[in-house]
C-alpha cells in the first residue's frame, strides 16, 4: 500500500482482473492487449499531441461525432446510412459526384464554371430552359407538343422550312 505521492515502477506490468485508481500516467503509452477501455463517467478524453489513431474495428459512437477544429478526411468512403439529411454550410467541393438514386437540389442551382460539356442521356426535364450564349442542337429536333406559340425577336434563318399545317 503506497499512500504517499511517490511513483512506482512495475517492470513486469500490472496484472489482475480489476485495477482501481484516480489517475494514470504512462510516458511510453498504454498497451491494452485484451478487453477495452470502459468509461462509466460523463467525462471526455483529450488527445492533445498526436490525436487518436484507431485500427481494426474503427471508431463508433452512439451519440454522434463532433469535430470542433481540423478536417475530416478518409482514404476510404464516407457512408451515410441514415435517412436524415446533412447540411454543409460552407458548401461542398469535389472532383466528381455519383448518386445512385438521383440528385435533388432544394434551392440554388448547378453551376458549371469550366468549359466542359455535360451529357444527360435521359434528357433534361424542367419548367424552363435558359441559355445565355445560344442553344445548339446537333441532332434531333425541337418538338413542341403544346398549343403555345414561340416568338423569335431576331427572326428565323433556315436552309429549308416546311410546315404540315400551313
Amino acid at each position: 500500500l503506497n499512500t504517499g505521492t511517490a511513483t512506482s515502477t512495475f517492470s513486469g506490468g500490472i496484472s489482475g482482473t480489476s485495477v482501481s485508481m484516480t489517475s494514470l500516467t504512462a510516458s511510453t503509452g498504454i498497451n491494452l492487449t485484451g478487453g477495452s477501455f470502459y468509461n462509466t463517467a460523463t467525462a471526455t478524453s483529450t488527445f492533445t499531441t498526436s490525436g487518436l489513431s484507431v485500427n481494426g474495428g474503427g471508431l463508433a459512437s452512439a451519440n454522434g461525432l463532433t469535430l470542433t477544429a481540423g478536417d475530416l478526411s478518409s482514404n476510404g468512403v464516407f457512408r451515410f446510412t441514415g435517412a436524415a439529411t446533412s447540411t454543409l454550410s460552407g458548401g461542398i467541393s469535389m472532383t466528381s459526384i455519383s448518386a445512385a438514386n438521383g440528385l435533388t437540389l432544394k434551392g440554388g442551382s448547378i453551376l458549371n464554371t469550366s468549359t466542359a460539356t455535360s451529357t444527360f442521356s435521359g434528357g433534361i426535364s424542367g419548367t424552363s430552359l435558359a441559355a445565355a450564349n445560344g442553344l445548339t442542337i446537333t441532332a434531333g429536333s425541337i418538338l413542341n407538343t403544346s398549343t403555345a406559340t414561340s416568338t423569335f425577336s431576331g427572326g428565323i434563318s433556315t436552309v429549308g422550312l416546311s410546315s404540315s399545317a400551313g
